[in-house]
């Protein structure tokens, strides 16, 4: 090993008896130089030498006494005449200490002579600690509390500085609910500081609490700070589009599922757990409020459309793919994840869809203007029901067939015809044809309680360009709106009353007994009003277009499934009507506790 020799040099005197013996200290202090943190010095040596003919002793001694860090080896002895003797000084490990100094413990070696008249000599020991001592600008970050779920990123600042003399890569760990950036190892200088931002976009509900540890690669001399991050997550006011799944067994005995569509694209749901419908990645029955729908890696994110079957629901994201989770059967196949029918993770099953439906057990996928569907035939659990649309725009689904928009502005009709749901003029099933009398169609949309395996009450409405609604097919409870409950095959114009038209509407829904329109941002339904589905107490139908009780306003966006209908606000909060997640029904709109802004 590498040894520093410092010389220090006892002249005797040139005569016998002589008292004017001196010592001669070649270099008056000992430095140990720069030491990194936590490490130990390399030792220093002494030499003593006596060119006498007399020997001398010696003694040494520490300033700091038994707490001096320093050991001398030998710290006494004699030194024979003309000879040198060599003294060690070992160093402990340099601690951890708060700040980097030049003087790291500021110790003085004391050597004494017995020379008569020698006075002693103090050798002053000088240590530097090398490396980096961080400081943080905040030991904190906490962010604004109710923060929406799925919201865009909230920014903080932090910085992290260096008073030490050594540079280091430093990396401020992330949590899955915050993001730091820089991501990577960054350098942080002697002296310097690192300027970084902590992001917080919440994916789940509730308080999050979360340490995010700086990592460091080099040498401190001081522990590297923790840095706390701490905010709530809500989702309250974050709803852009609800659907609505009852279960497989009768609607009316049923609890169904409502999952809502973020603004920042997640899907919450809330409601019945059965055959995996919630998608929370768990069978396991539960009544909690609000969870996000999990795919095997973690939440499902970037979702543009949400539609709700029967027990089961599918999302189309942003990439156009399209995940379903839930009862498989209603895709006409059996689950992907679970050998049966149950699948309680969002799965991809298409690549590439720009449209998509469901209905009572049958699902519906539009890819480069073609629609195909398949579904769950009679119970046989086999794609049995295949249509093909080209030319269209978007899709709409009741219980055994359903509606294309095409380009043109026309609408499409497929599958059965039993009320006169294809709108087609006469009782042909097959295949695909025109719905008459629509031209420059907007939106189309079709209803059915699926109360027995595909016996149900499935109409179909549309929406024109000029704001006029037109209804087809069963009219049982007056769910047309134009006046009677005779079914008709030809679509027939929604009504106030017996004179005037309903318009002009920009958006509409339809459940299996009942319709709505969105107009002028107010809310008007039609047709069977049993638990609430017109959004009143009263009365128990009707056939013409009447407004919910108390009236809604600022509503920008209406959705239906089931038995149940809700009405999306421009404050991104939801009202509902009809039969709610915990079983019950609601005659009047009311708030989503969730979602009350």
């Amino acid at each position: 090993m590498f040894r520093s020799v410092l010389f220090l040099t006892i002249i005797a005197g040139l005569g016998c008896g002589d008292d004017g013996k001196t010592v001669d200290i070649v270099q008056p202090t000992l430095d140990f130089g720069k030491t990194d943190c936590g490490t130990t010095a390399i030792p220093r040596t002494l030499v003593v030498s006596n060119p006498s003919g007399s020997a001398f002793s010696f003694t040494t001694s520490l300033a700091l006494g038994d707490a001096s860090p320093y050991l001398v080896v030998p710290d006494s002895g004699v030194v024979l005449p003309d000879r040198q003797l060599e003294l060690t000084v070992y160093s402990k490990p340099v601690p951890a200490v708060s700040a980097v100094t030049d003087n790291l413990y500021g110790d003085t070696l004391t050597l004494t002579t017995d020379q008569s008249g020698e006075s002693p000599h103090a050798i002053a020991i000088t240590q530097t600690a090398h490396g980096a001592v961080l400081a943080v600008s905040t030991n904190t970050l906490a962010f604004a509390t109710a923060t929406p779920v799925g919201s865009a990123a909230q920014q903080m600042p932090l910085t992290i500085t260096n008073s030490g003399n050594a540079g280091v890569a430093v990396t401020i760990a992330s949590d899955p609910s915050f993001a730091v950036t820089p991501a990577g190892p960054s350098m942080l200088a002697a002296g310097g500081s690192l300027a970084a931002t902590v992001a917080y976009s919440p994916a789940a509900v509730g308080a999050i609490a979360a340490d995010l540890p700086i990592t460091v690669d080099g040498t401190v001399c001081s522990q590297a700070p923790m840095v706390g991050a701490t905010a709530t997550a809500t989702l309250k006011g974050t709803a852009k589009a609800v659907a609505i799944a009852s279960t497989r067994g009768r609607p009316r005995n049923a609890i169904p599922t409502i999952c809502v569509l973020t603004t920042g694209g997640y899907v919450a749901c809330t409601g019945t757990t059965d055959l995996g419908v919630r998608g929370q990645g768990t069978t396991t029955p539960t009544m909690a409020s609000y969870n996000l729908v999990q795919t095997h890696a973690g939440a499902l994110s970037g979702v543009a459309t949400l539609t709700g079957g029967r027990g089961f629901f599918c999302a189309r994201r942003t990439d156009n793919t399209e995940w379903c989770w839930g009862d498989y059967l209603g895709l006409g196949r059996r689950g992907q994840t679970d050998p049966a029918r149950i699948n309680p993770f969002a799965t991809q099953i298409a690549s590439s869809v720009q449209a998509h439906a469901t209905g009572y057990a049958n699902h519906c996928g539009l890819a480069a203007g073609t629609v195909t569907c398949s579904g769950d035939n009679e119970g046989q659990h086999v794609p049995a029901d295949s249509w093909t649309v080209a030319n269209a725009t978007a899709v709409a689904v009741h219980n055994g067939g359903g509606y294309a928009l095409l380009g043109d502005g026309t609408v499409m009709s497929f599958g059965e015809n039993r009320a006169g749901e294809r709108g087609n003029g006469d009782a042909n099933e097959a295949p695909p044809s025109l719905v008459q009398n629509l031209t420059n169609v907007t939106q189309v949309v079709a209803g059915g309680d699926g109360n027995a395996l595909r016996h149900s009450n499935s109409h179909g409405c549309a929406l024109e360009v000029d704001g006029s609604v037109w209804c087809w097919g069963r009219n049982n409870h007056g769910q047309l709106g134009n006046g009677n409950t005779s079914n008709t095959n030809v679509p027939q114009q929604v009504m106030v009353d017996g004179t005037t038209t309903l318009a002009p509407a920009t958006s509409i829904a339809a459940t299996g007994g009942s319709s709505c329109a969105l107009v002028s941002g107010s809310v008007w339904c039609w047709g069977n009003n049993k638990n609430g589905l017109m959004g009143q107490a009263s009365p128990p139908n009707s056939t013409f277009a009447e407004q919910t009780v108390p009236p809604l306003a600022n509503v920008t966006r209406l959705d239906a499934g089931g038995m149940t209908t809700c009405a999306v606000l421009s404050t991104n909060g939801v009202r509902c009507w009809g039969q709610f997640s915990d079983g019950t029904f609601k005659n009047t709109p009311t708030m989503l506790p969730v979602f009350e802004p």
